[in-house]
């Protein structure tokens, strides 16, 4: 299993969240401070700490591929709305909730760089979101990847950490941001199983 490092980043911190916070002053209010920040990257290293021995082993059991690197860092930083390559992720939430956002982000990352499949390699064969398109229908783009995340991220919900509150509380988060939405509702309409089921098997021909 990687490694996962959560740290605060200075330079993201000075370089660019103080700009957009001036950007967006009379919005977001004041910036917090570095001690803050690092307080509570602390508080979301000790949550992760809880539960990534269950969530990364079931990860790659499920898709049957395994992370690309063995150390994936976790800059933390305000300002920076959540991504996946680089793992960036906002101060926008509890510890308990950013343990299911960095799942989050971890999947995709799982999903497009992995022991068969790396959308950074300069030699792609394959496009993995014509794949993706072939096994869940025509969809927007930010709805079609999501798709996979959601399956997986149920299964994790559900049947690793038995925390089905969890799930409930990601799908009433994505009710105004409709690809995450329209995401979960091709996903509760069909059997998560299945899909994931499909990405194993498609991820076993790459």
């Amino acid at each position: 299993m990687p490694q996962i490092r959560i740290n605060f980043s200075p330079l993201l911190y000075d370089y660019v969240a103080r700009d957009k916070y001036k950007l967006y002053a009379q919005e977001w209010g004041d910036m917090p401070s570095r001690e803050q920040c690092e307080e509570w990257t602390e508080n979301y290293r000790k949550e992760w700490a809880k539960y990534e021995d269950k969530i990364l082993p079931a990860l790659t059991k499920a898709l049957g591929v395994y992370f690309r690197q063995s150390i994936i860092d976790v800059h933390t930083v305000p300002g920076i709305r959540d991504m996946s390559d680089p793992i960036i992720m906002n101060f926008m939430t509890d510890a308990d909730e950013f343990v299911d956002r960095l799942t989050h982000e971890l999947v995709h990352k799982l999903l497009t760089d992995n022991t068969a499949y790396s959308l950074n390699d300069t030699d792609k064969p394959t496009w993995l979101g014509d794949e993706w398109q072939k096994l869940f229908g025509d969809h927007d783009f930010d709805a079609l990847i999501h798709i996979p995340v959601h399956a997986i991220h149920k299964y994790i919900y559900l049947d690793v950490l038995k925390e089905p509150e969890r799930l409930q509380r990601d799908i009433a988060s994505t009710k105004d941001n409709e690809p995450y939405a329209a995401a979960w509702q091709y996903v509760n309409d069909h059997d998560y199983i299945k899909i994931i089921a499909d990405l194993k098997k498609l991820y076993a021909t790459l």
